[in-house]
């Protein structure tokens, strides 16, 4: 059922910027609940830590960039944190309960010596965190199931389509984050 604000939008502008936003808010939605319904399913962990998990797993198991992990699987805090989908205000009482539950391991950064260039800022930026053998086993089957809803969800898609997409999601994002961009 559509909102009177949704309506407007469609009688106002139908082919308006807004409704492509407007949009991204109403998938956004529906892609939560398809993400808890069926890829989070039985990890008894809420989203907002799985994402966490996840950008763990993914730079130490699958070679993932961003968040860029050192050579022995250690993530910054701050590197977590500028790459989060949910609000950075709560990264380290998430980052304590998952350390309780014995998934990630929390280790301050070296004063001197390798890995010493990390040290910087406020105190949470000096303070890195690597996924555990439990966190990863978790990670691995909601990366797994990640990888089928996409393929679920994008099936019968074209690759010019979903590259289009992909586009205008880094333009939006790069226009936010500098809006003195000019990014195309």
């Amino acid at each position: 059922m559509k909102t009177k604000a949704q309506i407007k939008i469609v009688k106002d502008a139908p082919d308006h910027p807004v409704r492509n936003l407007a949009s991204v808010f109403q998938t956004r939605r529906n892609l939560v609940w398809e993400i808890e319904r069926v890829v989070i399913k039985g990890t008894d962990l809420p989203l907002d830590l799985i994402d966490i998990l996840c950008d763990l797993y993914g730079a130490r198991h699958l070679g993932w960039t961003d968040p860029p992990a050192n050579q022995d699987g250690f993530v910054t805090v701050r590197a977590l944190r500028d790459g989060l989908v949910h609000s950075g205000a709560l990264l380290s009482l998430r980052l304590k309960r998952l350390e309780e539950a014995d998934l990630i391991e929390i280790q301050d950064v070296p004063k001197t010596g390798p890995g010493s260039e990390h040290r910087c800022g406020p105190r949470s930026s000096r303070s890195w965190v690597r996924i555990r053998p439990l966190g990863a086993e978790i990670a691995k089957v909601v990366w797994e199931r990640y990888k089928s809803l996409g393929e679920r969800l994008l099936k019968g898609v074209s690759r010019d389509d979903l590259a289009a997409h992909r586009r205008v999601n880094d333009i939006i994002r790069g226009r936010i984050e500098n809006p003195a961009s000019t990014v195309q």
